[in-house]
C-alpha cells in the first residue's frame, strides 16, 4: 500500500471500525481493531520517514502551524521540480 492508502484506512479504523465496535458493546471486536491501529500506526510512520516529498504548513509569521495539537503535514509530489 501507498502512504495515502495507509493514512486512509488508519483513519478508518480509528475513526469508523473501533466506535462501531465500542457502541455495539464489542469488547473483542475493538480490542482486535485497537492492535489494527497500532500496525498501521507502525507501518505510516516507517513510511513517513522513507517519504521525500514531506511538507509543513507554516503560518504568516513563518512559524509551523500547530491546532488543536496537530502538525499539519502534507504529503505531495507538486513541488518536486520547484
Amino acid at each position: 500500500m501507498d502512504m495515502i492508502e495507509c493514512l486512509m484506512l488508519l483513519d478508518y479504523v480509528t475513526t469508523e471500525f473501533i466506535p462501531s465496535a465500542a457502541q455495539q458493546n464489542k469488547v473483542q471486536d475493538v480490542e482486535y481493531f485497537k492492535s489494527v491501529e497500532l500496525i498501521l500506526q507502525e507501518v505510516v510512520w516507517k513510511k513517513i520517514k522513507k517519504e521525500k516529498h514531506l511538507y509543513t504548513a507554516i503560518e504568516a509569521d513563518g512559524k509551523i502551524m500547530i491546532k488543536n495539537n496537530c502538525m499539519y503535514v502534507f504529503i505531495t509530489s507538486m513541488y518536486e521540480k520547484m
